[in-house]
């Protein structure tokens, strides 16, 4: 269901609705080419719900995986992608030169090779340069490719491949400009090259330029193929121009033919995306495999259907999993006596989303902060139903049956108070009845993904196609976002951003790049604390100072916190100019479920009101929150800021209101409405059912959200929430509306190569501002976490595009060469923590700061000697009798070595062995030490643990002891966290326990991202729980394994048994 602003509404998923597959007639394909299509015909791509034929209705398939002996495989997964058949040739130029000139790899410096590639959908011949050092011939140093379109990939212009033959081992056509990639590559070879590798780059650089048609002549190096491979060339030919087979139906046609939209465009409409059967049924059928995606793009259309479909089929996948869940009752218990009511919600066997083989089952999880709609009933009254609303609880709050069984979830109950509902329930809690449960999809980011989509396609944003492309770097101008500000007033921004702070020679470059940005984009790389954020906070003050406006974006939410918070600590420092930000961020999102007050949980829901962030349930929450609540986002927040001028009344707004029965009222000042209605929840008297003075205040609300919003030059949100209306509605408008010159637009994004790609566009290409933006900053870590991909792999893949999800775009870009400021200097870790990431993860290339060599008994007196206490107590302690003599280096790298076995909850694992003894050895002397020492545990000490299980475990754990000790408040416990969780955030001492035994399997630990997140967090004492990581033979170690073997050659493992006597 769309809203009127374009945006799917956030309501509850409708299983009654034509979304399911359960019906419908089977897709009915009309295809000659069995070879190359037969995997369609014969049934081998199903339904993911009904697991049978796809049928009109089908929104998810499961795609064809190459694994029925019945079909050509290696035929479909050439004509998928690029073929995996590659063949050696010698390539002849008009003028008769030939390149390579000898046929002999060892003679020369390069050698050339012909494939094809996208030959469904956007038929190519590509022709591959591959340059080679003479003495590892087998492994280019760099690698050009250049892709001869059969069809014309770029209205206007005459590229596409005419005159195609193949014969006696010979291609010939003529061609126009390539696509191509590797070329922006060439200047970091230079000191390679040698004469003939200069001149055959020459040529091939004649390949990508514009209006220039080409005679290619390519000389097929057969005689090295095999059988197999020759009868597979053969059966790509017969397929082409002049082949003996049926022409391949792509060729001819638009690329990207399935795909269909007005002109050159594809849909990107929320509701109005292809389905399955759609595309197979085409004049060019989809092939429905999975299919690669890379560093770069041949065309834009090519970049909208990834990035389009990439998204759709993810939301997809969730949207039916959760179809599923609800689809049919779940058991529950309803519980009233405890802090608030919790519905407690047993599964039933219900149809999970699978493939075509029997064992293709999914796991499922329900997503978190779900907020879901239930009708149930009383069994003991046996009255009319009762309809009930809640939000999932993160964790059990410690209900099981007497059984011993535990709950599927719990959600809290949102739309009833614990006296309301003990007035209309009359059952005990350990009797369970059917209950329907009603989830709420929110499809707000999954709309702003398309709309990014689509407006990247529109010309007026045809400044950012060549970035998108990331084919020719080269194209790309210099450009000055400072263009048209006065000399006197970049002389001032810059003075003040160059004294600011003593700034090391890396980050003095960036600055001085600001100015002179190619593409009018900047990538900012480097690891944790290098000073990625305080550069971005300098780069955002400068141009604010300069009149532009800001929008600091990241990914998370406790990103954009963080930025919030920084800035606050600036604004004092910055008395030469009127500084000021807004944090966009719905404050209700910030207090976790089980601690919102009952008025809060009833005012809480589920995603974006007709794409609001702050709809007028988020003033009424603010209202109720504890006046001493804490954080920069509360401090700056749109919806503290509208309350704070209310109080003030430093702004006015005259509009009129629709008094209902068709009457409008005299224009009236909006900010006197909104402060009637503060006055009446003072005083406690709103009377919430009053629906016509609720839409009043909720009118004045709006139009006073809105002046705060368009008076604001500065803006701290998510990639997410930058589309939402407000934004799209009120920042950065006419002048003539609320004031504010428009200058222009600068985007930064904190954390880049952690987010999607299509989610940074968003922000850049968002209507209201695109043809303002005069620059783009990227800040992240490309060796870190990359974006999420929640599609399914392996065995059962849904999603066309799953690998486009999982590169983000400063990846791409600096793989293909894209300009990239990198940042060396670290002043997070101690020199003997960042040995290990800086050696393996970053090349050896990061220097410590200064303050990283001060010594643990500096920095945290008495922390030394507890470290040195909790080693001794080993059962085989690091250095065996002389422990005493273990230096800081060794304590602050330690491995607790303890045996255990893994153990399986909800398709998660602990081991609980590890927590055993962090509990009963480890933690108290902790506990004791922090206690004693008036610092707090919280702030200094970090758990982070890979998976949910074992967080649970210690969370539980902890806060059992918690219990027992009354006079103890949170501060006296350290934080959990998962390793997703963790990055962006740090602490003096962490443990990581990623509940391994065996390093053999280490399950996605095996990410080399992944592990270097975990151990960059601490800043002074880094310990590791786990099994003894044993490997068999010739098995090459993984990073964590890897890590455990330099801990125990440097004798910094102490081995542990469970079981030991509580620490007293």
């Amino acid at each position: 269901m769309l809203s009127d602003s374009g945006y799917a509404s956030d309501d509850k998923l409708d299983f009654k609705s034509e979304d399911g597959s359960e019906d419908g007639t089977p897709v009915i394909l009309k295809i000659e080419d069995e070879g190359a299509y037969g995997h369609l015909t014969k049934g081998l791509v199903v339904d993911a719900v009904t697991r049978g034929p796809v049928t009109e209705k089908t929104r998810l398939a499961a795609l064809y995986g190459y694994d029925d002996i019945g079909i050509e495989n290696s035929l479909v997964r050439s004509l998928a992608n690029s073929a995996s058949l590659s063949v050696p040739c010698q390539l002849e130029t008009a003028d008769g030169k030939h390149f390579p000139p000898s046929t002999e790899i060892a003679q020369q410096g390069y050698y050339m090779r012909i494939t094809f590639s996208n030959l469904y959908l956007a038929p190519a011949v590509r022709l591959e340069c591959r340059l080679i050092k003479p003495w590892r011939q087998h492994e280019p140093y760099l690698t050009l490719a250049t892709d001869f379109h059969f069809n014309d990939y770029c209205a206007g212009e005459d590229n596409m491949i005419s005159g195609y033959t193949h014969q006696n081992a010979t291609i010939n056509f003529h061609a126009g400009r390539a696509t191509c990639s590797g070329f922006n590559l060439i200047s970091r070879c230079e000191s390679y090259l040698g004469e003939e590798e200069r001149e055959v780059i020459e040529v091939m650089r004649s390949f990508i330029q514009p209006k220039e048609r080409h005679e290619l002549k390519l000389h097929l190096k057969g005689y090295s193929l095999t059988p197999r491979a020759e009868e597979h060339l053969n059966n790509i030919k017969a397929r082409l121009p002049g082949g003996s087979g049926t022409l391949l139906p792509s060729i001819g046609q638009k690329e990207y033919a399935p795909f269909e939209g007005p002109g050159d465009l594809i849909k990107c409409n929320n509701g109005s995306m292809l389905r399955p059967a759609k595309l197979m049924s085409g004049e060019v059928p989809f092939p429905m495999v999975p299919l690669e995606s890379g560093t770069t793009f041949g065309s834009v259309r090519e970049a909208a259907v990834q990035l389009a479909y990439s998204a759709t089929i993810a939301d997809d996948e969730a949207r039916e999993a959760l179809r599923l869940w609800a689809a049919v009752p779940h058991d529950a218990d309803l519980h009233v006596d405890s802090q608030f009511p919790v519905l407690a919600i047993y599964f039933r066997q219900f149809d999970r989303l699978g493939g075509r083989r029997s064992d293709s089952d999914l796991m499922f999880k329900l997503p978190r902060d779900l907020n879901c709609g239930f009708v149930t009933y009383d069994p003991a009254s046996r009255q009319a139903p009762i309809k009930l609303e809640g939000f999932l609880l993160g964790t059990n709050p410690g209900i099981t049956k007497s059984g011993g069984q535990t709950p599927g979830a719990v959600f809290r109950i949102t739309s009833h108070t614990k006296e309301k509902l003990a007035q209309i329930y009359h059952c005990p809690s350990s009797r369970s009845f059917p209950t329907k449960c009603s989830p709420h999809y929110s499809s707000f980011t999954f709309g702003s993904q398309l709309e990014a989509v689509r407006m990247l396609q529109a010309t007026r944003n045809k400044k950012w196609w060549p970035v998108l492309l990331n084919q020719k770097h080269d194209d790309l101008k210099i450009e000055d976002p400072t263009l048209g500000i006065t000399s006197h007033q970049r002389e001032r921004a810059e003075k003040w951003l160059r004294n600011w702070k003593p700034w090391n020679p890396e980050q003095l470059a960036i600055i001085d790049s600001i100015t002179a940005v190619k593409g009018g984009l900047n990538l900012i790389m480097g690891p944790a604390a290098t000073g990625k954020t305080l550069l971005q906070r300098g780069i955002a003050i400068y141009f604010y100072s300069l009149g532009y406006h800001v929008a600091a974006l990241a990914p998370a939410n406790d990103n954009a916190n963080k930025l919030a918070k920084d800035l606050i600590d600036v604004k004092a420092e910055l008395d030469w100019i009127d500084f000021d930000f807004l944090r966009l961020f719905p404050g209700s999102r910030d207090i976790p479920v089980d601690e919102m007050s009952a008025q809060q949980a009833g005012f809480r829901k589920e995603g974006h009101h007709r794409g609001d962030v702050l709809p007028f349930k988020e003033m009424l929450n603010k209202l109720e929150e504890d006046p001493d609540a804490k954080g920069a986002h509360r401090t700056y927040g749109v919806v503290e800021s509208v309350i704070r001028h209310a109080e003030e009344k430093t702004l006015s707004l005259f509009k009129a209101f629709n008094e209902g029965d068709g009457e409008i009222s005299a224009k009236v000042n909006t900010w006197d409405v909104l402060r009637e209605l503060i006055a009446a929840w003072r005083a406690n008297e709103l009377d919430l059912d009053d629906s016509k003075q609720m839409d009043r205040f909720r009118l004045a609300y709006n139009g006073c959200k809105g002046q705060v919003i368009g008076l604001n030059r500065f803006m701290i949100t998510t990639t997410g929430n930058v589309r939402s209306r407000e934004m799209r509605e009120h920042w950065f408008c006419k002048q003539e509306e609320y004031g504010v010159p428009r200058r222009g637009v600068i985007v930064l994004v904190d954390e880049a190569a952690k987010d999607l790609e299509v989610n940074v566009w968003s922000g850049i290409v968002c209507e209201r501002w695109s043809e303002w933006v005069k620059g783009v900053f990227l800040f992240g870590d490309d060796k870190q976490l990359l974006p999420t991909n929640t599609s399914s792999r392996g065995r059962t893949q849904y999603n066309y595009y799953s690998d486009r999800l999982d590169i983000p775009l400063p990846n791409r870009l600096e793989m293909e060469g894209f300009p990239c400021h990198r940042l060396l200097e670290q002043r997070r870790m101690h020199e003997a923590i960042s040995a290990f990431p800086n050696t393996i993860v970053y090349e050896g290339k990061l220097r410590d700061g200064p303050g990283m060599d001060v010594s643990l008994e500096a920095h945290m007196p008495g922390l030394r000697e507890v470290l040195l206490d909790i080693v001794s107590s080993a059962s085989i302690p690091a250095g065996g009798q002389s422990t005493p003599w273990l230096t800081d280096n060794d304590l602050r790298r330690h491995y607790i070595e303890v045996y255990g076995r893994k153990v399986e909850y909800e398709k998660s694992v602990a081991v609980l062995e590890h927590i055993d003894v962090f509990m009963v050895q480890i933690f108290p002397k902790l506990f004791k030490f922090f206690r004693a020492s008036g610092r707090s545990m919280k702030e200094e000490v970090m758990i982070i643990c890979a998976y949910n299980y074992a967080r649970s475990e210690y969370d539980r754990r902890i806060k059992e002891f918690l219990r027992q000790r009354p006079e103890c408040t949170i501060n006296d416990i350290p934080r959990i966290m998962s390793i997703d969780s963790s990055q962006g955030d740090e602490s003096f001492m962490v443990f990581l326990d990623a509940s391994l035994q065996s390093g053999d399997r280490v399950g996605f630990m095996q990410s080399k991202n992944r592990f270097n997140v975990a151990i960059t967090r601490a800043k002074g004492v880094m310990w590791m729980i786990g099994g003894g990581m044993r490997t068999r033979e010739r098995v090459p170690p993984n990073l964590i394994t890897q890590y455990k073997q330099e801990l125990d050659a440097a004798g910094q493992t102490s081995h542990f048994e469970a079981g030991k006597r509580a620490y007293a």
